[in-house]
């Protein structure tokens, strides 16, 4: 993530970010980019959702915005500006995590932990013929989950407060598990059935809500022994990572609708101003410039970013003649706007 923002090259940092990282002084887009890196960081222990960044243990509420995104209120998040902070982050909380010894591990998870980096980058187009650019927000979101091991209380010898332990972890797995059954229900979803998916079974589940079946990506990783003693154990996590290997979303970017919306009126805008000019003044030159805008509206369906006209048109609109023009024209849709 850092070293492709620190990067000028047009390459997505990564496929798994839902959207790309790019330079802010390319040749086809003058916008100007701020970016925004936090990281985060919790536990799900029991019922409890804990903030591992935090020296209070208070549990932390989940919230539900209207757009259906859920939240933990009170959580810390840290700003961090490099791989090494991002780095600190996960150590400081990686310390403070709940850990106990069992007979199969002496320092055994006792709960699920969850580490978050958030990415906002702020673009503001600007185009010359406009008054004012557009301010747009891109956001994404990686979501690294360290599951703890499900528990056969047999193996792990545990008893009273670690015996509880278990049940909430063996809880939690069973909830996952279902709502990546419901994810990966291929024969429904070919039908076109709609499919209900069990995320309030657990808070687990819905705090991975939107990174398993939302706007994302998803990559499962199952830690196995190579004990001939733990092959159960082994078949029943392989098991459980191919059926989230079947997990099938289409990621798409993270903007604004609405100020995605401004921006193609904008860059209509845009269009009839050349074809205003072009009637008025200088024909050939300005169609030449407002068919470039057209191509770049089109564009902007998969690029969410539009590039200014060229630079014969840009000199044309700066004369003299040309903006008393726009002027009056401006002054005269006030006028109009008033009247109604």
């Amino acid at each position: 993530i850092f070293s492709s923002l620190e990067s000028s090259s047009p390459t997505p940092c990564s496929p798994l970010s839902g959207v790309g990282v790019y330079g802010s002084d390319r040749k086809t887009n003058k916008a100007k980019s701020d970016y925004r890196i936090t990281a985060s960081f919790l536990e799900v222990y029991g019922d409890d959702i804990l903030d591992l960044l935090q020296e209070g243990r208070r549990s932390l509420p989940l919230r539900e915005d209207t757009n259906g995104c859920v939240s933990v209120v009170g959580l810390k998040n840290v700003v961090v500006h490099s791989a090494f902070d991002a780095l600190k982050v996960l150590h400081t909380g990686t310390l403070n995590r709940t850990t106990a010894a069992t007979l199969m591990n002496e320092t055994s998870s006792r709960s699920h932990a969850v580490f978050t980096i958030n990415l906002e980058c702020g673009i503001n187009n600007r185009n010359p013929n406009v008054d004012d650019g557009v301010d747009m927000t891109m956001s994404s979101r990686f979501t690294f989950v360290d599951l703890a091991g499900s528990e056969r209380m047999k193996r792990t010898g545990a008893e009273g407060e670690r015996a509880r332990e278990g049940i909430k972890i063996n809880e939690g797995l069973l909830a996952l598990g279902n709502v990546i059954n419901a994810l990966a229900d291929e024969e429904r979803v070919s039908k076109g059935e709609k499919v209900y998916v069990p995320y309030r079974q657990s808070k687990l589940t819905r705090l991975l809500q939107d990174a398993l079946g939302g706007n994302s990506q998803t990559l499962f990783m199952a830690c196995v022994s190579p004990s001939d003693t733990n092959a159960s154990e082994t078949l029943s996590s392989l098991k459980y990572a191919n059926r989230a290997r079947n997990i099938k979303n289409a990621p798409t970017q993270n903007v604004d609708a609405t100020a995605l919306e401004l921006q193609r009126l904008q860059a209509l805008t845009s269009v009839l101003q050349c074809e205003v000019v072009r009637q008025r003044f200088d024909k050939d030159q300005v169609l030449d410039g407002s068919e470039r805008v057209l191509d770049n509206l089109e564009d902007q369906q998969e690029q969410s970013s539009i590039g200014n006209v060229n630079a014969d048109v840009e000199a044309l609109f700066s004369r003299p003649e040309v903006q008393e023009y726009l002027n009056n024209l401006y002054k005269k849709a006030q006028e109009k706007q008033r009247d109604l």
